[in-house]
């Protein structure tokens, strides 16, 4: 008779239903998983490392300063940012000026301490490389929070293409300018403090910082660019525009651009024009008559501008003389050298003076301006 396999028994373990129950039949590994302590553990180191490193970029952008906001000054602003370093200037002023004097890159040569020999009145240079009318809106009402109730004069050089292009991006990111933009553009809200610091933790500021440090390091890198006036230093006027040996390179470059591009013929940007007449307004509405300059053109290149018949010169006189019944300032056309018997070869290129030319131009709007400044 065949004999059948016996079947071997299975044992069922109990399952433990509670905690207390899996420990007395051995399963401690329940009451205390050391694979859960360890990612615990790693979720706390990792918070603590990537904290630690917030802080010390937010410590290594704040000494290196790239926007100017701490005043470390242990190195120079992200190159050469003018407009962070002059609003630094501003705050750090201990009287208030009397003249205000605006504008782009052209106006960087007017010393005020000539206008103060001409007048008698101190004075401020918030003149910025491609500055336009929101740069000088925001440099006015930065002047203005500085010294509250301050009468003040402007003197104001423009261009043929009157008011600018809009919000440039080195003044943008400055949060101390950012409350002063509201009109252009839209802003963060949210309070002074937190909004420096976290541009400080943002990782724009730490390449412009890398970028500062790489040209000290690399390079020379000038420790300032300006003195207290917000005046060029000497050694710095002859790096504001191509040097005299360039002018006749620079030149034809700017014909040849010329011959390959028609002259605009009309209106400059209305965005342009608007914030240009804000600003005005603004200036009225505070008691002031400022004084609009408009910056000359070195003699070869307006005569190529000439020979087109210069269609956004003649545009831009009709429109300020037109705008001079609607608001209150003074209007002078320098754009030729001889209105003011300037130096037809007072150029740094066709269209930067030199600083003797620029006196020679203060000195004639000191004496046109109808008592203004």
């Amino acid at each position: 008779m065949r004999a059948f396999p016996r079947t071997r028994e299975r044992r069922v373990e109990e399952v433990p239903t509670s905690i207390e129950t899996a420990e007395r039949a051995g399963h401690g590994r329940l009451a205390a998983d050391p694979a859960r302590g360890d990612f615990r553990g790693n979720v706390v180191a990792f918070l603590v490392c990537a904290i630690g490193l917030v802080g010390c970029v937010g410590g290594f952008n704040a000494a290196v300063d790239p926007y100017g906001i701490t005043g470390a000054g242990l190195v120079p602003t992200a190159i050469e940012s003018d407009r962070a370093a002059k609003i630094t200037l501003l705050e750090d002023l201990k009287h208030p000026p009397d003249i205000l004097i605006l504008g782009s890159s052209r106006s960087r040569p007017a010393a005020p301490r000539v206008l103060q020999h001409l007048t008698g009145e101190t004075g401020f240079n918030a003149g910025v490389t491609s500055g336009d009318s929101v740069d000088e809106m925001v440099f006015s009402e930065l002047m203005d929070h500085r010294f509250p109730g301050i009468p003040r004069r402007y003197l104001i050089f423009v261009n043929v293409g009157i008011g600018g292009a809009g919000v440039n991006p080195q003044l943008a990111a400055d949060p101390r300018a950012r409350p002063y933009l509201t009109a252009y553009q839209r802003t963060t809200s949210g309070e002074p403090l937190l909004t420096e610091i976290s541009d400080y933790l943002s990782v724009q500021a730490t390449r412009d910082s890398l970028r500062v440090v790489r040209a000290c390091v690399f390079r020379t890198c000038g420790r300032r660019w300006f003195n207290a006036d917000g005046s060029l230093l000497p050694s710095r006027l002859d790096t504001t525009a191509e040097s005299a040996s360039n002018f006749a390179a620079t030149l034809r470059q700017k014909l040849a651009v010329l011959r390959r591009r028609p002259i605009p013929t009309g209106a400059p940007g209305a965005a342009g024009l608007r914030a240009f007449t804000r600003l005005i307004a603004w200036m009225n509405a505070h008691g002031a008559t400022p004084v609009v300059v408009m910056n000359p053109l070195a003699p070869a290149l307006l005569r190529a501008f000439d020979r087109e018949g210069f269609p956004r010169h003649r545009w831009a006189v009709r429109y300020l003389h037109r705008l001079e019944h609607r608001l209150r300032f003074d209007f002078l056309d320098l754009t030729d050298v001889r209105t003011f018997h300037g130096l037809p070869n007072g150029f740094f290129d066709p269209t930067h003076v030199s600083v003797a030319n620029m006196g020679l131009m203060l000195r004639y709007i000191v004496a046109h301006d109808h008592g203004i400044l």
